[in-house]
């Protein structure tokens, strides 16, 4: 891989929209962009590639939520009825 070359796309790339930045536009490279430049060989073309999102437990998003801890949560976390809640009197 050219060292140079991904230092400078490092210093273009915006992590908040995954893409990069030049001034005012945005530019996202194709999928035979990418593997041209990072040398890969065994990418198939006519396959969609997506990152899957990691399911979210209802404790990581009260943390989440609130901005405590896990701790805090798993103390207030209660089932009822095979569905995990808080009680109104904890938040």
């Amino acid at each position: 891989m050219d060292g140079q070359l991904i230092q400078a796309m490092g210093r273009f790339w915006d992590p908040a929209y995954q893409c990069f930045t030049f001034n005012q536009d945005d530019m996202t490279l194709t999928i035979e962009e990418y593997s041209a430049l990072l040398h890969i060989d065994n990418v198939q073309l006519n396959k969609i590639y997506v990152k899957e999102p990691k399911p979210m437990t209802f404790k990581k998003k009260l943390v989440r939520l609130t901005g405590m801890t896990d701790t805090w949560a798993k103390k207030l976390i209660r089932k009822k009825n095979k569905v995990s809640c808080v009680p109104w009197f904890s938040l």
